[in-house]
């Protein structure tokens, strides 16, 4: 046990491992799917408040529901671009999340999975997205994007909150806006598809 430099170890899915070290970076290795949690029974669940920083290695594809749910100090995650999926609640509710570039892969962001993420904030929402799900950005006051993916083609609660997004523009093929969709962000005018 002498000169260990990790807290807790094990796996996060059926070819997925995952390693805390002391120093609050969570390592995430293997292929595939995470696990999905929906009764919060994360294996690192006791060592939440310690996590800053999560290390994503290449061949991950999807991160599984509420994977990383309040972990409040988590501060940045390096994403690989082999990720296609981020699924519901993934990153709700950290709070303290700053930049983060998404997969040029993603094509799915689940409902909620950037809720009040206040800090977070992305260089773009990449085109290869077609899915966002209900409040996937709900109250995100960083995130200053100004161009929607061209695929998505409904919004709803999207980024209601989210002082700082300024796009003016709505893609051809989005077909339906939800209540709420651009509530209280930063758009002064918004040019609808004909």
């Amino acid at each position: 046990m002498c000169g260990k430099d990790y807290i807790i170890k094990g796996k996060l899915g059926a070819t997925i491992e995952y390693i805390l070290y002391k120093n609050g970076t969570l390592h995430i290795t293997g292929t595939g799917k995470t696990y999905s949690y929906h009764n919060d029974g994360r294996p690192y669940l006791d060592y939440l408040p310690m996590i800053t920083d999560v290390l994503i290695d290449e061949g991950i594809t999807s991160l599984g529901e509420k994977l990383f749910i309040s972990c409040v100090n988590l501060n940045s995650v390096v994403m690989p671009d082999t990720i296609t999926e981020i699924m519901t609640s993934v990153f709700s509710g950290c709070s303290n999340l700053g930049f983060t570039h998404l997969s040029s892969s993603l094509t799915s962001i689940g409902a909620y999975a950037f809720y009040s993420c206040t800090n977070f904030d992305t260089d773009e929402i990449p085109e290869s997205v077609t899915t966002i799900g209900i409040s996937a950005f709900y109250g995100n006051k960083a995130l200053s994007i100004t161009k929607l993916p061209s695929k998505v083609t409904s919004y709803n609660q999207t980024f209601q909150g989210s002082t700082n997004v300024k796009t003016e523009n709505i893609p051809e093929g989005v077909t339906a806006i939800g209540r709420s969709s651009f509530e209280s962000t930063g758009i002064i005018n918004l040019e609808l598809p004909s």
